[in-house]
């Protein structure tokens, strides 16, 4: 590849509704707006406002595809279809896209009436007419958000995937162009670039929202927010937005195909300052992202227990498999939901899964048996072999994906030692160039649970195993040590403590304990540490109540009941509020409340840790209306 020849087209992608499934085209025709036929209908509701997948994800599943005389609308979900035709009119239809007045043309009440039944909304189907084309912020278009067309780097992608460790999908982007680059986000520096016949102006990245952490086969949320969370720890701009794929102009028009070069004509400056360092080849990362390919939750299934075996005198493994169809994919470290048929009544539990996913033909769970008669003594008490459980999942964060390094530091005590067992088990059968110190506390030499494991590992992978039992009661038989972790224990066996990452699992004053220890461990950074405790940390949860919520940019006042965020309320009070993440991530949305009888965060907030507002903004009554409950009596001010 030449200098200017800087990459390839792999993929085109036209996307005829505003917010709908895209279709992969062998070719484009570029107009003066972007793309011929790309985003000319649009689902408005009553109101004449834009319907987005944003807060209306069933509009993923709707499949529009040009057709002679018409648009063929394919239910994707529930595979109903529907064909409106050029001549189907309801008359003109005033509508508003982000603050933008335009006139379209209603498309009749059958396809209302079959599109408001698919998205389980009220709305109104309308095309584009010559009286809706608009100001984007850089050229004319057609019904797109923000520039005619959209380009995507598979190699920018590609780093994405290492950095979370995580595969996704090139339509959670939406991009009508994508891209084979020769590393990521080189598209940053293209200022002019030749595709086809067409000639492209590249004038500027693409802020990313909500809608890329939206399942486009179906529009489903991402249980950790991604890939918008992973955006936000490398890719943020100035303003707080983060970014991805770059924007284009067409300045030459005609055709591009999905085999043409990319050739740039011009270089400038990136806008979003490149990552100190990239992942996209990093050994150990590529090996865990190839494995959790494929490794999607199941909804629910039924277990057969296999075998029982005892670990210890008041804690038991329990292998299950599954009779009626493979069993789920999953990673080491998650978790499942069983439903214990309880004498006195049905018993949900979360149970973390100790086995290794190298041996994908069982599940197991270790489980300590409780003195309160609940499901764990119904466990050790009635499950045994051939015994069918019902199960969900699997669940959960705390996993090596999520926090990929080469050295580990595993700390555990008692029942926490089933996902540091899962996790160590899976790396070192798998092969995986990782150096591991696994310090493990138990009450007393008997209640050591794979007491034998640990041994066994130790004996097998001696040059990346090192573990360290203490024991804090009586008891501590060698190879065993006496006496609770501490740092010198710390010190001793992990001397380059400070460059590893640390993983601790165990009841709450054990994590607090070694979170004391780690802050005295010098230049050791925080955020190389994981917890995962016995029992998560409550999450708030907002009482729908009375809210009365002054706007002092309006003079207006909303009132209501209920639990709305304070981004809802400004938007029904008429104000065209700036947002993106709508997650609590980017700050686009802040404002500062300076009249109110206590914050209060909604139960989607992402991780307060997260927060891009400095603790002087919070200290200030800066909040992220996004996030932020509409609670009590309230004045906002922008």
């Amino acid at each position: 590849m030449s200098f200017a020849q800087a990459g390839r087209v792999t993929g085109l992608f036209l996307y005829p509704l505003k917010s709908g499934a895209g279709i992969a085209r062998g070719s484009l025709d570029i107009i003066g707006e972007g793309v011929a036929g790309d985003r000319v209908f649009m689902a408005v509701d009553d109101r004449g406002t834009c319907i987005t997948a944003r807060d209306t994800p069933f509009l993923l599943n709707v499949e529009a595809t040009p057709h002679l005389g018409g648009l063929h609308l394919r239910d994707r979900a529930g595979g109903t279809q529907l064909l409106v035709a050029d001549t189907a009119s309801g008359g003109a239809l005033p509508a508003v896209i982000w603050g933008s007045d335009v006139l379209l043309d209603d498309c009749g009440d059958r396809a209302a009436e079959w599109l408001s039944s698919v998205i389980g909304r009220s709305c109104r189907l309308a095309r584009w007419t010559a009286r809706s084309l608009r100001d984007g912020r850089f050229a004319s278009v057609f019904l797109p958000d923000t520039a005619p067309l959209l380009l995507a780097n598979r190699a920018s992608l590609r780093e994405i995937e290492a950095r979370a460790v995580e595969p996704f999908e090139i339509e959670r982007f939406r991009p009508n162009i994508l891209v084979e680059a020769s590393e990521p986000f080189i598209e940053d520096r293209w200022a002019r670039i030749r595709i086809g016949e067409c000639i492209f102006d590249c004038v500027g990245p693409c802020d990313r929202c909500v809608m890329t952490t939206r399942d486009p086969a179906g529009g489903d949320g991402h249980p950790r927010h991604e890939p918008l969370r992973t955006l936000h720890s490398f890719r943020r701009g100035d303003d707080g937005n983060v970014y991805f794929g770059q924007f284009l102009v067409p300045r030459v028009l005609g055709r591009i195909t999905a085999a043409d070069e990319v050739e740039v004509l011009a270089w400038q400056e990136p806008r979003i300052a490149p990552p100190p360092r990239l992942y996209h080849r990093d050994s150990l990362r590529l090996a865990l992202l190839e494995e959790s390919r494929g490794a999607q939750r199941t909804d629910a299934l039924t277990l057969v227990c296999a075998e029982v075996v005892e670990e210890t005198a008041d804690c038991r493994s329990f292998h299950f498999t599954a009779p009626d169809r493979p069993l789920p994919p999953y990673r080491a470290g998650q978790f499942m939901v069983f439903d214990i048929p309880h004498r006195s009544g049905a018993l949900r539990r979360s149970y973390t899964i100790s086995s290794s996913p190298h041996y994908p033909e069982r599940i197991s769970i270790t489980v300590k048996r409780g003195s309160d008669g609940g499901a764990s003594q119904w466990l050790h008490e009635t499950m045994r072999p051939g015994m069918r459980l019902a199960a969900r999942g699997p669940y959960g964060q705390f996993t090596i994906e999520d926090h990929p390094h080469p050295k580990l530091l595993m700390l555990s005590a008692g029942s926490g030692i089933t996902p540091m067992m899962s996790m160590a088990r899976w790396l070192l059968e798998r092969g995986l160039p990782v150096d591991i110190v696994f310090l493990h506390s138990a009450r007393d030499g008997g209640n050591v649970i794979f007491a034998e494991a640990i041994a066994d590992l130790a004996r097998r992978f001696p040059d990346r195993f090192t573990a360290v039992v203490t024991i804090t009661g009586d008891g501590a038989a060698a190879p065993a040590r006496r006496g609770r972790l501490g740092l010198a224990l710390l010190q001793e066996t992990v001397p380059d403590l400070a460059g590893r990452q640390v993983l601790a699992c165990g009841p709450e004053p054990f994590i607090e304990h070694v979170r004391a220890l780690l802050a005295q461990v010098p230049g050791f950074d925080f955020a190389r540490f994981a917890a995962e405790r016995f029992t998560a940390a409550p999450r708030a949860h907002v009482e729908a109540g009375t809210y009365e919520v002054t706007l002092a940019v309006s003079g207006k006042e909303v009132c209501g009941q209920g639990a709305p965020v304070l981004l809802e309320v400004m938007r029904q009070a008429g104000l065209a509020v700036a947002s993106s993440c709508e997650m609590g991530l980017c700050g686009t949305c802040k404002c500062k409340v300076t009249r109110h009888e206590g914050i209060a965060l909604a139960e989607t907030a992402i991780d307060p840790e997260m927060s891009v507002l400095t603790a002087q903004e919070r200290a200030e009554g800066w909040v992220l209306s996004c996030v932020t409950v509409a609670k009590g009596a309230m004045t906002v001010e922008r």
